[in-house]
Order: structure tokens, then C-alpha cells, then sequence
């Protein structure tokens, strides 16, 4: 299949680019296309393309000038800019969207998509979220921006856990980071399902989280048998404190959420999961 994707080309280890990667791996002739700066950036030409793809848009209500054709969006942020993400979905045949509310409120809103409005959740990158080998000589870490939901968040782990990485980093030096430590720190924003979950089981590492209401309803991680959460700060840190202590136990769910992840969860597994729709075409 011949395949136009749209990401924010200038950012190689997004979302976009590792689908990029992965739909190559599997054989598939792909082509790039910058969706941030659509407006003056390369477009496709008629009909050149099996499928037009795009992966979170940033471009606000601007309408995407392509052919009509089968046309496909991963909505990845409708927790925190549904209207953006309501506004982009209106112009594609197959929407896809990871949290469990989303769906819901899209399906609703676009009633006559409905049916093409799909449940797909974030995933790992198979090939840079976990090197194998390293010994897991840091104790806790949270790869993250420190946006003002998350600063008292931030602060707290910061004072608490000294043997610790606890900030940014470039998606490239995730996986050594998230390797090389015993427990990951999750905050989810809106409780929601985020990438990071997928991040840090993949890499192998113990996951511990604020509450993911929407594991409940869906197949995917689920508490107390992949990953542990926890409800306040003092909580986390306990909770972090007891199985630094308990290794057998944080090895066991850490090994149980790694498997999950990567036979279940990676990106090369969306690619597929995407065309799969796409194969079978509009339901509605």
C-alpha cells in the first residue's frame, strides 16, 4: 500500500514518526508530509495515494486539501484539545482515538461516523523503548514536562526519591532511562490512558500510577496485575518505597506489564490494527 502521512515531520521520535517506521518495517511505501505548516508545506497530488493518513494535528480548524479518498486520523489528543481534534476528525473517513471518553464523545457529536469512530490506544516504540542488558541502578523515574498539572507532582517525587531521574528528556533517550530504573512514575493529566503507561512497561520497569479509570473498560494493562496505583502523593511514595523493597514482587508485575506491551501494545501493532479498518472500509 501506498501511504501519505501526515505528522509533524520535524519530529522524528513523535507518535508519527515511529508509525512512519513501523508501516515501512511492514512493507508498506510511505510518504511524509509536514501537518503542522500544511498551509505552505508539499501536498499530495490526485490520486497518488492508496490512503492519507494523519496522526494529531496541530493545526487549528484548518481544513486538510486532499483528494477524496479513503482518509484516516489518529485523534491523540481529545482529553486536553477535543475541539481541535473534533474539528479535524469532520474530514476523514476513519477516526481513531485512545481514550475511552473520547470515543464516546465523538460518536456522539458526529453521529453519522459513528460506526467509524474507533477505540485505539497510544503504544510503545518496539525498537528504542527498551535496551536490553542495562542494570536498573536508579531507583524511580518520571520522563515528563513540567506543566502546571503536574508541578506539585514533580516536586513531591523530587523531594522524595534521591536516586532518581526526575524531568525532561528527548524521546530517543527514554527507553535507556526508563531501562535502567526499578519504578516509573506516572501522572496521568485526566486520569486517561496516556503514552507513558506504554513506556514504561515496554521498557520493563515496575509502573506505578495516579488512577486510569478507563483500564476498567477496555483490554489493555490493568491494575494490580501489570502495573500499582496509587490515589495521593503520600501513597506513591509509600507504595514506591515498599516494592524498592519487595523486588520479587515489583519483578513479577513489571515482567507480567512487559510482556503485555510488547506482544500487545506497540505501535507496529496500530499500523496494523489501522489498516486493518481501513481494509474492510466505511461501516456507516
Amino acid at each position: 500500500m501506498k501511504i501519505a502521512l501526515f505528522y509533524a515531520t520535524h519530529r522524528p521520535y513523535c507518535t508519527g514518526g515511529v508509525l512512519h517506521r513501523s508501516l515501512e518495517r511492514l512493507g508498506h511505501r510511505v510518504e511524509a508530509f509536514d501537518s503542522i505548516d500544511l498551509e505552505w508545506a508539499r501536498t499530495p497530488s490526485q490520486d497518488d495515494f492508496d490512503l492519507y493518513l494523519e496522526v494529531h494535528s496541530s493545526r487549528h480548524y484548518h481544513q486538510l486539501p486532499l483528494p477524496q479518498g479513503p482518509r484516516a486520523y489518529w485523534a491523540i489528543d481529545t482529553h486536553i484539545n477535543y475541539s481541535n481534534e473534533l474539528a479535524v476528525a469532520k474530514n476523514h473517513d476513519f477516526v481513531f482515538v485512545p481514550h475511552v471518553a473520547g470515543v464516546k464523545k465523538m460518536r456522539e457529536d458526529l453521529p453519522k461516523k459513528a460506526a467509524d469512530i474507533h477505540l485505539l490506544p497510544l503504544a510503545a516504540d518496539e525498537a528504542t523503548i527498551y535496551e536490553r542488558g542495562l542494570e536498573r541502578t536508579l531507583d524511580v523515574a518520571f520522563v515528563g514536562q513540567n506543566s502546571e498539572q503536574r508541578r506539585l507532582f514533580r516536586r513531591f517525587a523530587t523531594r522524595n526519591f534521591k536516586n532518581a531521574f526526575i524531568g525532561k528528556a528527548y524521546l530517543n533517550e527514554m527507553g535507556k532511562i526508563y531501562s535502567t530504573t526499578k519504578i516509573g512514575l506516572n501522572y496521568s493529566i485526566a486520569n486517561e490512558l496516556n503514552l507513558r503507561v506504554f513506556e514504561v512497561l515496554g521498557s520493563g520497569a515496575f509502573l506505578l500510577s495516579n488512577p486510569i479509570p478507563e483500564t476498567r473498560t477496555m483490554d489493555a494493562v490493568q491494575e494490580g496485575k501489570h502495573y500499582r496505583e496509587y490515589h495521593t502523593l503520600k501513597e506513591m511514595r509509600d507504595l514506591a518505597y515498599y516494592y524498592l523493597r519487595h523486588a520479587e514482587e515489583r519483578e513479577a508485575l513489571a515482567k507480567a506489564g512487559q510482556k503485555l506491551v510488547l506482544e500487545k501494545h506497540t505501535i507496529r501493532e496500530r499500523a496494523k490494527q489501522i489498516l486493518a479498518v481501513v481494509k474492510q472500509g466505511p461501516q456507516r
